[in-house]
């Protein structure tokens, strides 16, 4: 038996050319402060920096039924002076002729964006961001027109920014931030995190041209700030359910409708007297992420027709989103002008049509 059945390499040179240039004279009225105009700044950096990696991974059979694969990347972070290695491993089994088991466990590394790390002279000690991934799960294939699949997965996380001023912040909930400036603080590379869930996936083609699949999924995560205290995190949908099925009418006609549920996310509700004297939106920093938004659903329909245009597939489509009309959450906002809370909502029943045209 050879030692590795397959090996592969490889390498890369990033070479990032970044301009930085944001003035804030007065400073911002950030969400999470209590006092407005805070952090001015006059940020002017341009730099040039490379970044060099690679990876190496083999895989090896270990009899008829179990194959093992494991390697591992190197990146070397110039701007932050920090190398990394992150080590990879998946073993797969095949039970019976219809029923296969998996493992994996990996590290993974990302560098803070430029224009954060970039920001204040503090920033360019943050380190690599660190997730440790580990996940098992089962595939059955019921028939050949049935496929089952339940996973379960536990993530770890480390060294993520977080901020000293707002000490229940992490750049992990940062995700769905329009305001840019809001993430311009001085950070350092203490935050924390954890996410552990299972996920189960159907897929079926029924008889007579029908077909669906299915998928639901339970989550729990939670992200500490400067304090290390684990909270939910912005992300964390606990419950969320999908599916879809359609119709094949022939291989012109297609018909489908999809619907999808989640449990609605974490928020921070305001501090009401504050934002009431400020005229401005101020977090109650004390029920950080303590009070969950209303539950998300929706619901499309979509009708494909297919045409043949010099020898290539055309598609044509309509179909209505969220057919019922449902106001889902968006986010919490306060209205200056009215000096009160809003909420924002997202987009309603809306009517597509499209073309898709492979050439």
């Amino acid at each position: 038996m050879p030692l590795f059945n397959k090996v592969q390499a490889g390498g890369s040179m990033k070479l990032f050319r970044v301009r930085l240039n944001a003035t804030q004279p007065f400073g911002f009225d950030s969400q999470f402060s209590p006092t407005a105009g805070i952090l001015p700044f006059n940020i002017r950096n341009d730099f040039n920096v490379i970044q060099p990696g690679g990876y190496i991974q083999t895989t090896q059979n270990l009899g008829k039924r179990i194959s093992l694969t494991w390697g591992g990347r190197y990146d070397n972070y110039r701007y932050l002076s920090a190398t990394r290695w992150s080590p990879r491993a998946g073993l797969s089994y095949r039970i019976t002729d219809k029923v296969s088991w998996r493992a994996a466990w990996g590290t993974y590394h990302q560098q803070p964006v430029f224009f954060l790390s970039g920001a204040f002279p503090q920033n360019r000690q943050l380190l690599p961001m660190r997730s440790d991934h580990l996940l098992t799960g089962l595939t059955w294939i019921v028939s050949s027109n049935t496929r089952v699949t339940l996973e379960g997965y536990y993530k770890r996380y480390k060294d993520y920014p977080v901020s000293p001023l707002f000490p229940q912040f992490s750049l992990a909930n940062a995700g769905d931030s329009f305001e840019q400036n809001e993430l311009l603080l001085p950070y350092v590379s203490f935050g924390r995190g954890r996410v552990r869930g299972l996920e189960l996936f159907v897929e079926k083609k029924f008889a007579r041209k029908w077909y669906g699949q299915a998928n639901w999924s339970w989550s729990r995560t939670r992200h500490a700030g400067f304090d290390g205290i684990l909270r939910p995190g912005s992300f964390d949908y606990p419950l969320v359910g999908n599916g879809v099925i359609g119709y094949a009418l022939n291989r012109k006609w297609d018909f489908s409708v999809r619907g999808a549920y989640l449990t609605g996310r974490p928020i921070t509700p305001f501090n009401m007297a504050l934002s009431a004297a400020q005229r401005r939106a101020v977090f109650d920093l004390a029920r950080y992420n303590s009070v969950r938004a209303p539950d998300y659903f929706r619901l499309d329909f979509r009708v494909d027709r297919t045409f043949t245009f010099r020898e290539k597939p055309v598609v044509l489509f309509v179909g209505l989103q969220n057919a019922t009309n449902r106001q889902n959450f968006a986010f919490p906002s306060w209205s200056r002008t009215n000096n009160r809370r809003t909420i924002e909502t997202q987009l309603g029943l809306f009517p597509i049509v499209g073309l898709n045209w492979k050439f």
